[in-house]
């Protein structure tokens, strides 16, 4: 009973769709009338066309990608609940990690400011003594050596202290979140 209901809404959506006014013994077979020469219809003036079996394809077509659509609905629903266990575990490992990055880019930060201070002091040094007149030539030289000794030390000591921090803790790669299939479209 339901599957001729289902049938018969189907033939008068479709049949409202292209504009055919039918009874429901023309439902297999919508017809269109055309209006004679003064708008009046006229039966024996009029000629009728089947619905042409490209539309019949298209409908057919139209079935098949909504049973593929359903298919998918499935399929992204399911994946989306395991997105969200996934995007769960994703919060509660990066909840883990943070204390981990923090403690590293503040070892890093440090790591940082050490070196520009030693380079600030060293500089400021050398610059004191080419600013100053009374400085002799080897005494500006002295203290050339002595700025490029202590960039050198500073640049050593910068890098090893980085090699002894190690690597910084790799963050969880965060799940992608499906895509929802598209709807097809009505012919």
């Amino acid at each position: 009973m339901k599957a001729t209901n289902a049938k018969q809404v189907l033939v008068l959506v479709t049949a409202l769709t292209f504009g055919f006014v039918g009874a429901p013994a023309q439902a297999a077979e919508p017809t269109v009338t055309e209006a004679a020469g003064n708008g009046a219809a006229s039966n024996s003036s009029s000629s009728s066309s089947t619905v042409a079996p490209r539309d019949a394809a298209a409908i057919a077509a139209f079935r098949a990608s909504m049973v593929d659509f359903r298919a998918a609905m499935v399929t992204y629903r399911s994946s989306m609940e395991n997105f969200k266990v996934q995007i769960e575990a994703y919060k509660l490992a990066m909840e883990e990690i943070k204390p981990a990055l923090v403690a590293y880019n503040t070892a890093r930060k440090t790591i940082g400011q050490t070196f520009a201070t030693t380079m600030t002091t060293a500089r400021t040094a050398y610059k004191a003594v080419l600013d100053d007149t009374t400085a002799t030539a080897e005494a500006r030289l002295s203290a050339k050596t002595t700025f490029e000794a202590a960039k050198t030390a500073a640049v050593t000591a910068r890098q090893a202290a980085i090699t002894a921090l190690g690597t910084a803790p790799v963050k969880p790669a965060k799940p992608e979140k499906p895509t929802m299939p598209v709807r097809p479209v009505r012919p």
